[in-house]
């Protein structure tokens, strides 16, 4: 028996729980932790998706939930090259959990997961040397009963 809720919020806690344990030491946030922000850190973005409800059957419908999570990568330091490492290492955790870890298959209803790097940018800012961000999106798609 498939999921009958959502399972959107469940996922980002596990992803968060996952990518916590892979890159130790870097900050992982649900959203921008703002004055607690630290120098390495990941932070879910936005979560958007649409869910569709096929109407050609009887009885309870499926529901199709295709949504995506963004992510946002940051790296401090005064090094460029140090940074840019970093950053990969957190993505690299990414994906790592979505190509290694099981327990994402274990949601009742998800079907598939995905993530995919997105842009990445770099400044140099006086004060605290270079600053790297990096960003990704992870997408499910889950059905319900």
């Amino acid at each position: 028996m498939g999921a009958t809720n959502s399972i959107r919020w469940a996922i980002l806690e596990q992803v968060i729980r996952l990518v916590g344990r892979k890159i130790g030491g870097v900050q992982v946030a649900p959203g921008w932790p703002g004055d607690e922000a630290e120098a390495d850190m990941v932070w879910a973005g936005e979560i958007d998706g649409e869910v569709s409800i096929s109407l050609m059957s009887t009885g309870r419908k499926y529901r199709d939930d295709l949504f995506t999570i963004d992510w946002h990568f940051r790296s401090i330091g005064t090094d460029l090259g140090a940074a840019t490492t970093k950053i990969d290492e957190m993505v690299g955790a990414f994906e790592d959990v979505f190509a290694d870890d099981p327990t994402l298959g274990d949601f009742a209803g998800l079907l598939v997961a995905e993530f995919s790097q997105g842009p990445s940018d770099r400044s140099e800012v006086k004060s605290t040397g270079w600053v790297v961000f990096a960003m990704g999106t992870a997408s499910f798609h889950a059905r319900y009963e």
